[in-house]
């Protein structure tokens, strides 16, 4: 059995790009945490977890998607 860490971290230069969208983006999915908030959708960075991964994806729409391989973004 596989122990999952208790502490996650993220290159700030792999969360920047999905901050910089949920900034940017002209509309926003609401999150889990705002919709149980009664919120209205804010820029929101979203944790996403299973057994054997984690990943940060943004609320913002339309969708980001990765730059292809080779790409250089700003």
């Amino acid at each position: 059995m596989t122990t999952r860490p208790t502490r996650l971290c993220w290159h700030l230069e792999d969360v920047l790009p999905l901050a910089e969208h949920a900034l940017d983006a002209p509309e926003r999915r609401i999150t889990r945490a705002q919709a149980l908030a009664g919120s209205a959708p804010q820029p929101a960075l979203i944790w996403e977890s299973e057994p054997d991964n984690d990943w940060l994806g943004s609320n913002g729409v339309p969708l980001c998607t990765p730059p292809a391989p080779g790409e250089v973004t700003r």
